[in-house]
């Protein structure tokens, strides 16, 4: 059996143009790991996207936004020269708090001019810094966490480093590295050494929220949408190992819900996410569009019209910007391809904290794993592709070997499993229909021929 198997290889498989398809298959999946690749090469990510839109049409439940509702700062709300004005965001998030919001996200780049250090900036803007951290003190000393952007600039593949803001750490009561709030007591792991609270209210009364904690979260995308970042391998930390902004923006507002619920168990703690930061890997989610979210208008919080800020009541608000440049006369800024179309970045950090929260991410299945799979398949499809006798048995063999395809939607929707390996296989399918169509044309040409030889006779 072992001499028929390799005698098949030979002669199906070890044919330049098969050779050369299987390797395309097999670079495809290592290359596309690189960020480089897919920033170089547009068309391979919008196919990965498409791909992935069609997986999250024919999910089995509706995907709608259940804890995020968004602020955005458009064109009207933005200062001139591309400068946010802290004052108007220390305003959002005072009325914001009057709600209460259940937490505040903020997703703006808050960094240092580059001549200046951590905690330093211009002295025209000073008043605005300090209205906006005091705003953020105030909110979480109510009991609102508040997420807190930062940046981080990469210095190799996997390795990050913050770059200073112009706050400091020290200003906030913070989140631990591990974004723990040290404030919180939590009842899914009680600890033998806390002892009962004390009661802060009489009898029948609601019991004022505890002080909640800052959190630091970075808000770096991935060259790919899909991938959910969790945490980065920082280097230069400020507070020991690993640097508070080493989560990323979505983790950090996942966990601070789930804090101020007290929701048990933590986004962090399940198994498939706390194997990805472990490995400092990502996860893969589902898209809703930016039209899914509910949108509260930025100049009616500011204002304070009471509709605006009673919808932030019990909900993570996340302000955010999408204006556009040149006062805006030109394209809107921070937007990316999603599964879902081209989207503002502050939507898709709203994707990653709703698809944290509701579970709606898959793990990513090993490089490896993906390899064997695809040489594997690829193997046994041009083998009894090439062994079938006739037109009919070709078809039926290139039918049989798409259940892959569907497989992966099975594996995808039923076992947090993402199989992005598979779509390279369509190259295989693509070369061998055009094996199929050169040879029908070939027997057509033949066919011809021998009329033509048989009329002449």
């Amino acid at each position: 059996m072992s001499t028929s198997v390799i005698a098949s290889l030979r002669r199906y498989v070890w044919q330049p143009s098969t050779i050369i398809v299987l390797a395309l298959v097999l670079g495809f999946n290592v290359l596309v790991e690189f960020d480089w690749v897919q920033k170089s090469f547009p068309l391979i990510q919008k196919g990965q996207l498409g791909f992935h839109r069609i997986l999250c049409w024919t999910m089995p439940r509706p995907l709608t936004a259940k804890w995020v509702r968004t602020v955005e700062i458009t064109d009207q709300s933005h200062q001139v020269g591309g400068i946010t004005d802290r004052n108007f965001l220390a305003t959002l998030i005072n009325n914001a708090r009057k709600a209460p919001a259940e937490v505040i996200v903020l997703d703006f780049k808050f960094q240092a001019p580059a001549a200046l250090s951590e905690g330093q900036d211009y002295s025209s803007r000073k008043s605005q810094d300090t209205a906006l951290v005091d705003a953020i003190k105030n909110a979480a000393d109510d009991g609102i966490p508040v997420i807190v952007p930062c940046w981080l600039e990469k210095l190799s593949w996997r390795e990050w480093k913050r770059l200073p803001d112009f706050f400091n750490d020290s200003d906030f009561r913070l989140a631990d590295s591990n974004g723990q709030c040290p404030l919180l007591r939590s009842t899914c792991k009680p600890h033998p050494a806390d002892a009962p609270v004390e009661p802060t209210s009489g009898p029948g009364e609601v019991p004022p929220p505890p002080p909640a904690c800052v959190r630091i979260g970075n808000i770096n995308g991935p060259a790919d949408a899909r991938h959910i970042p969790l945490v980065s391998r920082t280097l230069g930390s400020r507070t020991g190992d690993t640097d508070p902004g080493a989560i990323s923006l979505a983790l950090a507002a996942a966990t601070a819900h789930e804090d101020a619920i007290n929701l048990c168990p933590r986004t962090s703690e399940k198994p498939i996410i706390a194997n990805a930061i472990k490995h400092r890997e990502f996860v893969v989610g589902s898209f809703i569009p930016a039209t899914g979210f509910q949108t509260i208008a930025a100049e009616n919080l500011f204002d304070g019209d009471l509709a605006a800020i009673q919808n932030c009541r019990g909900r993570i608000v996340l302000i955010g910007g999408k204006w556009r440049d040149d006062s805006g006369n030109a394209e809107p800024v921070d937007t990316h391809d999603t599964p879902v179309g081209p989207m503002a970045g502050m939507y898709i950090h709203a994707n990653y904290i709703e698809a944290l929260l509701d579970d709606r991410y898959q793990r990513i299945v090993p490089l490896p794993f993906g390899l064997a799979f695809d040489l594997l398949v690829g193997i046994l499809l041009y083998i009894y592709f090439h062994e079938a006798a006739n037109l009919s048995g070709k078809l039926k063999v290139l039918g049989v070997f798409l259940l892959p395809l569907l497989a992966s939607y099975v594996i995808f929707a039923n076992f947090n499993w993402y199989l992005d390996f598979i779509l390279p296989l369509m190259l295989c399918f693509a070369h061998l229909i055009f094996e199929l169509g050169r040879s029908y044309q070939k027997l057509r040409h033949l066919e011809g021929a021998a009329h033509s030889l048989g009329g002449s006779e």
